[in-house]
């Protein structure tokens, strides 16, 4: 790209005669460098305005390189308004080969004709080169991510772009050659960050449908201006006969995120059925306006775009009301991945917010709204019925009720607020989960592994021991 913006500059201001190279004004290749490196439509036009206020003597005198400058000017707008086209209206047809296809001027000598043409097609060729490579970046998905949607004929795609684009996933069985002859269409949010910078994103979600359980597939997302690589993914199993392979961790950041090489490589050899990932993500989502979250979905596409990602949202979320957390993730419900619940394989699987109990800033009402979320769906889980084909109810949030370490944190008090609710004992989770028979928790926040013996009101309950 380099050497092409420069042969034509020189070939275009300077022209071929040595001795005439050494009458031209130098500060022409300043101009032009300035033309050739800029997309921005302002910056065009004034440097398109200067040059032709400072060669409109040349142009009577129609040397060589004056008489490329005068093409080049009696053009310029409409070269300017397909660039602008291509950043701005991309379903154009070829504006390449329109702009190449310009006509010397009438004043043109015959002797020059051929090598203005040639200028003049080179001339718009770089530029619509440059501006097509910046935008591309802005159009190519990014931070490819799955997650299940509890049904298992369908997977929901996520991925993000920094300019609007159209949501398609193009997909087709394995075996065979990646055909992408199946199309699902989806939506696309805004997600405006609440940093000084208030950058703006557009966050992509197509769920597909009517898969085979078990089939595995190949999958792009993207629209025709800009498709990511190829990932691949396998439909969940149906039933309630088959036993899920889980990754579980939590408290994952982008830099020393120790477990990632480990879990790229055991994903590829297919070993997990879905991961969870229990809150505290990038450390932070939200710093440098969200430049964090952006480099911390990238890392994870590797294991992300090929495995179902569950999570529940942590502490180091909480910045502008959870607000990456609930736009970069897709999870079942209506509740923007705060709270849901699935089913996998004999499981039931609960995942709810702990944050709700401690930045009540937010409003008080989303622990009462929660806990009656949580109650009704424990209702249906233990149902005879339900329970009959999946036994086992789990449940998953950040901050645990209890735990051993030597800090100031909530679980190692006596009367933590997790297990016994708000003041005057709201929204109690341990009473409830004791009640609905609860099989297991799984927290995280520590940063220690600890499993514990079956646990209520901080006694060893042998009644639900498993031999």
């Amino acid at each position: 790209m380099e050497f092409c913006r420069d042969w034509w500059m020189r070939k275009l201001i300077m022209g071929s005669d040595e001795k005439e190279n050494k009458e031209n004004d130098p500060r022409d290749d300043v101009i032009y460098q300035r033309f050739a490196t800029s997309t921005n439509r302002k910056v065009l036009v004034k440097n398109h305005r200067r040059i032709r206020r400072r060669n409109r003597k040349k142009i009577r005198s129609e040397n060589r390189s004056g008489f490329a400058l005068w093409i080049f000017q009696i053009r310029c707008g409409k070269i300017r308004r397909k660039i602008h086209s291509v950043g701005t209206y991309p379903k154009c047809a070829n504006p390449t080969v329109k702009i190449a296809a310009i006509q010397p001027a009438k004043k043109a000598r015959n002797n020059d004709l051929q090598k203005t043409r040639m200028w003049t097609s080179i001339l718009p060729l770089c530029a619509i080169m440059s501006v097509s490579s910046a935008n591309l970046g802005w159009y190519r998905p990014e931070q490819v991510h799955l997650s299940y949607t509890g049904h298992p004929t369908t997977m929901t795609v996520t991925w993000t772009t920094f300019s609007w684009t159209p949501s398609v996933v193009e997909y087709n069985p394995l075996p065979g050659r990646p055909s992408f002859n199946l199309t699902a269409y989806g939506s696309v949010s805004i997600f405006v960050d609440g940093g000084p910078k208030r950058r703006k994103m557009f966050i992509h979600r197509v769920t597909v449908e009517n898969l085979e359980p078990g089939q595995k597939y190949v999958y792009h997302c993207g629209s025709s201006l800009g498709w990511s690589p190829e990932f691949s993914f396998r439909a969940l199993q149906a039933g309630s006969s088959w036993g899920p392979r889980l990754a579980v961790y939590g408290d994952m950041g982008n830099e020393n995120a120790q477990s990632l090489s480990r879990l790229q490589k055991e994903t590829q050899m297919e070993m997990y059925d879905a991961i969870l990932h229990v809150g505290d993500f990038a450390y932070d989502m939200d710093e440098d306006d969200a430049q964090v979250g952006d480099e911390f979905m990238r890392q994870i596409e590797s294991v992300a775009a090929y495995v179902p990602y569950m999570t529940c949202p942590g502490n180091h979320e909480e910045k502008y009301n959870f607000s990456n957390y609930r736009n970069r993730f897709s999870m079942p419900g209506n509740t923007e991945g705060l709270w849901y619940s699935w089913d996998l394989g004999p499981a039931h699987i609960i995942s709810f917010s702990t944050e709700v109990y401690f930045y009540l800033k937010y409003g008080q009402e989303l622990v009462a709204k929660q806990y009656r979320w949580l109650q009704k769906d424990l209702q249906e889980a233990t149902s005879s019925a339900h329970r009959s084909e999946r036994p086992w109810v789990i449940t998953m949030a950040h901050r645990p009720m209890y735990c051993t370490n030597f800090d100031s944190d909530d679980c190692v008090k006596h009367d933590s607020t997790i297990r016994t609710g708000l003041p005057g004992g709201q929204y109690a989770l341990e009473e409830l989960f004791y009640k609905y028979g609860v099989d297991l928790e799984i927290w995280a926040h520590e940063h220690s592994y600890e499993r514990m013996w079956p646990v209520y009101n901080c006694t060893v309950s042998r009644l639900h021991m498993i031999a």
